[in-house]
């Protein structure tokens, strides 16, 4: 069986990949969205071709997917880059299998400061639309796109195009619901179950001194869903909270974290974490995949909303979620656990990788 492996950044193909799945899954052909990260990748790996979408668009991934005898393609994601896919192993009949890669929310807008910062990758996406028209002969297809990916609407118009995998490996029964209802995952997709894969995926650490307390970074701001100034005034009352209660903040950093945001929180005086998963008792964030593996441990999760970022279910469900820091009481910290184990996959079950030998047909 010859694999595609597609995603949007190099640096993912590890994380959300190779890093879950059985040793027997090994793509003949890598897919990344720009050229720059298709640059990044073959850096590190020459065993396999990769190709950029940017460089060779639609037509010319349809046609990379001929050559290598694509029979199935991997994507861990419903962007705009990831129907582009659908429509490529559309075209080939090859089988699209879905890996879910983290906690979703519903509906997502993003910034104008964001497509301001981005603008010729704006552009990109903009032409990854149309080439999607006329692909479907869908003249309203971009429109509904840019509502969807970018204003945050419902997604009920993919039932009209071919947007669904064959397979989707999802954490639990709660998730597979949850793409059932936003994602519209109904007919013909087969759900498997591969459990929270950061349990496995991370270093973990235990810290015992209790005033320490740990903050979950997210990349809001790279990822253009809030504005930097909110964001900072954000840390800024994180560190006045912890100068007046001498608590040590730890920050668990994110792959993707920028320079300048890193600078930013040093310079307010936390330790940025990067190689490991720092298990104290108390953990601050907001709706971060990772809080759940500290659920998962049994720590005590705090989930703080932002302007235009309630916290989903999956987390508000069990976490203690509270608006700014007068809220918040380290001694007074409900949490239910066992809600945490049903929505992301009880730890005390073994962790299962998708396989190809798993994907036979009900």
């Amino acid at each position: 069986m010859s694999i595609a492996f597609c995603e949007v950044d190099a640096i993912d193909i590890n994380r959300y990949f190779y890093s879950v799945m059985c040793n027997e899954i090994r793509p003949s052909l890598v897919v990344l969205e720009g050229v720059a990260q298709r640059n990044l990748y073959e850096l590190e790996n020459k065993a396999v071709p990769c190709v950029s979408l940017q460089e060779v668009g639609l037509s010319g991934l349809i046609h990379t997917f001929e050559k290598f005898e694509i029979d199935c393609i991997y994507i861990n994601g419903q962007r705009i880059v990831d129907c582009v896919y659908y429509a490529a192993a559309e075209a080939v009949g090859a089988e699209v299998f879905y890996i879910q890669h983290g906690m979703y929310i519903p509906f997502m807008r993003r910034s104008a400061s964001f497509f301001a910062a981005k603008v010729y990758k704006s552009i990109r996406y903009f032409k990854y639309s149309l080439s999607l028209a006329y692909f479907y002969r869908s003249m309203t297809l971009p429109l509904k796109l840019l509502l969807s990916h970018v204003m945050g609407r419902k997604r009920d118009w993919v039932n009209d195009f071919n947007f669904k995998p064959s397979v989707a490996w999802v954490y639990s029964e709660y998730w597979k619901s949850w793409h059932i209802k936003h994602y519209h995952f109904d007919k013909g997709v087969d759900f498997r179950y591969m459990r929270f894969p950061d349990l496995n995926r991370f270093k973990q650490k235990k810290i015992v001194d209790e005033n320490t307390v740990t903050y979950c970074y997210q990349t809001l701001v790279e990822d253009g869903r809030i504005d930097r100034s909110l964001m900072h005034n954000f840390y800024c009352d994180l560190a006045s909270w912890s100068e007046s209660n001498n608590i040590n903040i730890l920050v668990k950093g994110h792959p993707r974290m920028s320079s300048s945001e890193s600078a930013y929180l040093t310079s307010l005086g936390f330790n940025i974490i990067i190689d490991y998963v720092p298990l104290t008792q108390v953990v601050l964030g907001h709706y971060s995949t990772l809080l759940a593996l500290w659920g998962l441990q049994h720590s005590r999760v705090v989930c703080f909303t932002l302007p235009g970022h309630p916290i989903d279910e999956s987390f508000s469900s069990w976490a203690h979620v509270i608006a700014d820091f007068s809220q918040l009481n380290l001694s007074q910290i409900p949490c239910d656990f066992d809600k945490a184990e049903y929505i992301f996959g009880s730890n005390s079950l073994e962790y299962k990788s998708p396989c190809l030998t798993n994907y036979a047909r009900k």
